[in-house]
């Protein structure tokens, strides 16, 4: 048996969709045969290269018509108008390739989004060959994301896909208990099908260690969006807070690690104490862990899911201030209430609750014990049913 991943994107780009491919990869291939199709635009130069077959067309990122405005318009627009999405031409050639060249009877085919077009791979091959085996990995919700670039209009096509997604594949996973309450909610699917599976965390905090710094370091690390979320508000908060508690301003820094919206740019353009941080490697990023004090979540503002990093953030140890509008936020019941985790309410006016939290605990770290994950045993017992 040999199980067949699909997603246009690999590394070397970096997002939740991708290091998750690679702990899938990692966590089946000493017991299976694996094997991951994607776009010709991944060149991954780490321990499973071997296991990337790069097929169909190649990747035409937006970020390269940002030189021009006008082409970077005409892009935006035509993103409102190609169903499922915009990535559909990539995933149909990917999936034309392999079922011309290089697929086999016995394949356990895994679909992984995002992009959520990638699940038409596993519809179309379940149409050609009722007998195989699909696996339908999604990450967060499709027709009712606010993400999503698509007119209104194509709202009945999108229930209609994700519906036919979520009934004609064989097993559903998803990455936390919130999204699958959410479909659940939403659709009447067979429970016994579905599985829970987190993306885990990245980073081996095992013998993770405390980097000395001059500095307070307070850190949100992951991308914001709009309008899920864009962190303004929150950074208003926490600097208002901070400049009212009397510290040395000139010793603290905020650092943005990863890819963040306009907005939050903009806001913090003219702050020189606040730093947006590129890493483009697990060590890079373990050193940020290690140098930061307190780590920062953003409040999702109209979406149901868990930030994917929050995993790692709690395996970390550090302490954490975590931002919401609402109780029902999945992160709430998510980090739970640990002495070292704040849930502060954005609508809350006592900014001097984050001053005394984080006076508390900027020295505090939580020595994590038995980091092993169990994901690895999820995704070989999920396989083990294929076989029955």
């Amino acid at each position: 048996m040999r199980i067949v991943l699909f997603n246009p994107f690999y590394l070397p780009i970096r997002n939740p969709r991708t290091l998750r491919i690679r702990r899938i990869i990692q966590s089946l291939k000493l017991n299976y045969s694996v094997i991951l199709f994607c776009s010709k635009n991944s060149s991954s130069k780490d321990q499973t290269e071997s296991l990337v077959t790069k097929v169909g067309l190649k990747i035409f990122l937006q970020q390269n018509l940002n030189n021009s405005q006008i082409l970077s318009r005409l892009a935006t627009t035509l993103k409102k108008f190609i169903w499922p999405d915009s990535y559909v031409f990539h995933n149909l050639s990917i999936g034309l390739s392999y079922w011309l060249k290089y697929s086999k009877p016995l394949d356990v085919v895994i679909t992984i989004s995002q992009p959520f077009s990638t699940h038409l791979i596993g519809l179309l091959l379940k149409l050609k060959n009722p007998k195989i085996c699909w696996i339908a990995d999604i990450g967060d919700n499709y027709s009712e994301n606010p993400t999503n670039s698509l007119y209104p209009l194509f709202k009945p096509l999108m229930k209609y896909y994700e519906k036919r997604i979520l009934t004609k594949s064989d097993f559903i996973v998803f990455n936390s208990e919130f999204i699958k309450t959410y479909y659940l909610s939403k659709y009447l699917l067979d429970s016994n099908k579905i599985h829970i599976i987190p993306n885990g965390s990245a980073i081996d905090f095992a013998h993770f260690y405390k980097l000395h710094s001059d500095h307070l370091i307070l850190s949100y690390i992951g991308n914001t969006y709009e309008p899920v979320r864009n962190g303004v508000r929150e950074l208003g908060l926490l600097l208002q807070a901070l400049s009212m508690s009397g510290m040395d301003l000139e010793k603290i820094e905020i650092w943005l690690v990863g890819k963040q919206c306009d907005a939050l740019i903009a806001f913090v353009q003219q702050m020189k104490w606040v730093k947006i941080v590129y890493c483009d490697s697990e060590s890079e990023l373990l050193t940020i862990y290690q140098k930061t004090n307190i780590l920062l979540n953003f409040a999702n503002i109209n979406y149901p899911g868990l930030p994917s990093k929050l995993d790692e953030y709690k395996q970390s140890g550090l302490p954490i201030i975590n931002f919401y509008f609402g109780s029902d936020d999945p992160a709430i019941n998510y980090l739970g209430n640990k002495e070292h985790i704040m849930h502060y309410k954005l609508e809350n006016l006592e900014p001097s609750m984050l001053v005394s939290f984080i006076e508390k605990y900027r020295n505090f770290h939580f020595k994590q014990v038995g980091l092993e994950d169990g994901i690895d045993t999820l995704w070989l017992e999920l396989l083990k049913k294929t076989n029955q």
